[in-house]
């Protein structure tokens, strides 16, 4: 069962709250998810074949953090983009420093840091936790599409260079 509330304050902050039940126990789990309007936006939408995924655009050039949405207590979790392992470092690990050549970046609760987000990560985001147990959950897919900005804005032509 899902329910979603939304808006936007003044601020230029948007929430999202999303109310799942996990589907093997009667227990809620909620989710807030944040953005700044100026550079993310994100919002939940069902695809044509039924899944659930959230939206998220994301300017080029600046930094994003990807939930790991999961309903279970786990003790590792990969990050995938379009089907493929992430290569990751965990930020603990880091000691807030960044790291020359990682972009990439997961904390203790599973949550991707996108640095510098390029085109390239344009795509679709998964993670997989794994409990104690060895048992997988896959989390909410992340549909990731990256804004270019132009740099420079084109002036109007004068009316005299649109001749017939």
């Amino acid at each position: 069962m899902l329910s979603n509330a939304s808006h936007i304050n003044i601020s230029g902050q948007a929430e999202c709250r999303t109310h799942t039940r996990h589907p093997h126990s009667a227990s809620a789990h909620r989710r807030p998810t944040r953005a700044d309007t100026r550079t993310n936006l994100s919002y939940e939408k069902t695809g044509s074949n039924g899944e659930e995924y959230t939206q998220t655009f994301v300017k080029q050039n600046t930094k994003i953090v990807l939930d790991c949405a999961v309903n279970i207590n786990f003790s590792t979790s990969i990050w995938l983009k379009d089907g493929q392992i992430v290569q990751t470092i965990l930020k603990d690990n880091t000691n807030n420093k960044r790291v020359i050549g990682h972009r990439f970046l997961v904390d203790a609760t599973g949550n991707l840091f996108i640095d510098n987000v390029r085109l390239e990560d344009d795509g679709k985001w998964q993670c997989e936790a794994e409990d104690a147990f060895g048992f997988v959950v896959q989390g909410k897919p992340i549909q990731l599409t990256v804004l270019v900005i132009p740099t420079q804005l084109l002036s109007p032509r004068s009316s005299s260079e649109y001749k017939v």
